[in-house]
């Protein structure tokens, strides 16, 4: 006998009976009109280029200075590890030369097209 005669340890849950409704459409509803008239219509206005928007001797410039400081990162950091791990003195301090060479130059154009931009 069990400690708790009230206690049926045979009987098995009940197992409530699932309904063919779906609990969404109760909050929701079923007409799917009013839900695309609840979203807004954003009109988008398309920016007109104008003739001043690009300058082409400043987009030159700045591919020049793209050019300048991705050879002078190139050399900086090559040139050490040649001279390091490859012991080649001649091909690593001319990497490194090179390189510190282009930054130099493309940090004085950089200067010399700012300092330009604020006398005008």
């Amino acid at each position: 006998m069990h400690a708790y005669p009230e206690a049926d340890m045979t009987a098995r849950p009940r197992i409530q009976s699932v309904s063919d409704r779906d609990p969404v459409d109760d909050l929701v509803g079923e007409n799917d009109d009013q839900a695309a008239d609840l979203v807004p219509t954003v009109d988008v206005p398309e920016p007109e280029p104008g003739e001043d928007d690009l300058d082409s001797a400043v987009a030159a410039l700045f591919w020049r200075l793209v050019l300048l400081f991705n050879v002078a990162l190139l050399g900086v950091t090559v040139g050490p590890m040649v001279l390091y791990f490859e012991g080649n003195i001649r091909a690593g301090a001319a990497l490194l030369v090179i390189g510190l060479l282009a930054g130099g130059v493309g940090l004085a154009r950089y200067v010399a097209f700012k300092r330009q931009r604020r006398a005008d």
